[in-house]
């Protein structure tokens, strides 16, 4: 079972990456560009399980381990 989680920094928290990204594509022609947000993309494969556990699980290690909850929020798929 392959669980695909995306992690994104809260809208109302400065990304200096997503700046710096932003900055180098309007230097590099993008003058239409508004905004970049910079996130991780993390996948985990389980072997077996069922969609329920699988969220308990995915929720628990976001919590825990992979999401800082005072600065990011995460999003998951499951898939099997």
């Amino acid at each position: 079972m392959k669980i695909s989680i995306v992690v994104r920094i809260k809208n109302d928290i400065p990304d200096p990456a997503g700046e710096a990204i932003r900055q180098l594509l309007l230097e590099a022609g993008s003058s239409d560009l508004r905004s970049i947000r910079v996130g991780k993309f993390v996948e985990l494969d389980f072997d077996g399980g069922d969609d329920t556990t699988a969220t308990e699980r995915v929720k628990r290690l976001c919590q825990e381990v992979l999401v800082n909850d005072a600065t990011e929020e995460y999003s998951f798929k499951i898939e099997d």
